[in-house]
Parts: C-alpha cells; structure tokens; sequence
C-alpha cells in the first residue's frame, strides 16, 4: 500500500500549527526550516515532507553540487545523506519502506553514480547496502514482497523484498500490471524483437518463500 506525504511545507509556506511535531520542533532559521530533536544534531532544510502515519520527515536541501536529503523517525533515528527521495513510502509485510536515490561509486561501472534503494523505515537500513546497479527510474510497487521496478522508458524489472535489487520475478519486460481481481497475478508484457507477449503470472508460491532479514 502507498503512504502519501500528508504535509509539504517550505519557509514561505510554513505552517505554525506543526511547530512541535511528533517529538521534533520545527522553527524558521534564516533560510531553513531547522528540525530539532531531543539528543539529535539540528537538521536544516530547504523543503519537509510529513508523514502522520508514522512519524517520518523527509528532508530535503538544495544549492550543493547535489541535493542532500535526510529521513528522519520519531524515535530520533536520522539516515544517511541522499540525493533523493520519493514523497511517499510503501506499506507492506508490516514494514514501511522509503524509495532513496544515493550518489556511490559502482563497482563494476569504476565511476560515481546515482542508484536507487530500497529502505526500511524500522531500521533505516537498505535492503541491499552494496548498491552495485546502475540508476532506475522508480519503484512501482511493493505488494505481498513483490516490487516493481520500473527500470526506464518502456523497461520494467520484478525483484523481491529478500532478492531486490535482482529482478528474480520478471526481467526485461516493457511493461508490468498487477491485477486487482486476483492476489499476486500480474499482466508481463515483453517483447521479443518480432512481437509483443503478455503473459499471466502467479507469483504466490514465489512470494510464500520470503524469508526477509530482520
């Protein structure tokens, strides 16, 4: 299930009534909004996305040679430093999980890259900590462990919460459908240099197997 950002706010816009804020306090500094938490290091943000559900704030800064973004819990738990994050998360296998875009250096590439990732929320943690895949565009979905990756223009990959970022479900497909009538069934659309192939495929038994860690 999707989580929609609940609250945008930046210093022209700022909104009194979220001052304090799931144990944070939220104040105008010159140009920032400044996120204060008790025993945390005082954040500092051009833009804030709010998340009442769970108490998330995602945080971002503009003007460096790349944006810096920081998500950040109730608890008090801040990530590491992205470039990017999407304003809304995913619930499923009661966890939620934020889609980041970090700036590393890919191994196989022997350059610095932009990759995408998966994140825990409990943990901040990434599904993967080797980021060693090229840049995608986004994740489509995260349903019964089951994520949709959309790779690029007309290029779709399947993965699973304990395979990502391997597409183990589905690979090269230039499209990918859930269907809402029927549990783990997705519509696989490919094509083979001759002619398009869609294809009905139940990944239940698949997703039965998923053994995440935790």
């Amino acid at each position: 299930m999707k989580i929609e950002c609940d609250k945008v706010m930046t210093i022209d816009d700022f909104d009194e009534s979220f001052s304090s804020w799931k144990g944070r306090v939220l104040t105008i500094m010159g140009e920032y909004i400044k996120v204060s938490q008790g025993g945390v290091q005082p954040l500092y943000f051009d833009t804030i996305y709010l998340f009442e559900k769970n108490g998330v704030l995602i945080g971002f800064k503009y003007g460096t040679p790349f944006n810096e973004c920081y998500i950040t819990t109730q608890d008090g738990q801040i990530s590491e430093c992205y470039v990017d994050a999407t304003p809304y998360m995913f619930e499923d296998s009661q966890h939620t999980y934020a889609v980041v875009k970090r700036r590393y250096k890919n191994v196989d590439l022997k350059r610095q890259v932009i990759g995408l990732g998966v994140i825990d929320i409990a943990t901040l943690s990434s599904l993967d900590s080797k980021y060693t895949w090229p840049m995608w565009e986004s994740i489509e979905s995260i349903h019964n462990g089951a994520i949709v990756i959309k790779k690029g223009e007309r290029s779709y990959g399947m993965s699973t919460l304990d395979k990502f970022p391997t597409c183990n479900l589905a690979n090269h497909a230039t499209s990918i459908e859930m269907q809402d009538d029927e549990e783990n069934v997705y519509l696989i659309t490919k094509f083979n240099g001759r002619y398009t192939e869609t294809l009905k495929c139940n990944f239940s038994k698949q997703l039965s197997r998923i053994k995440l860690k935790r």
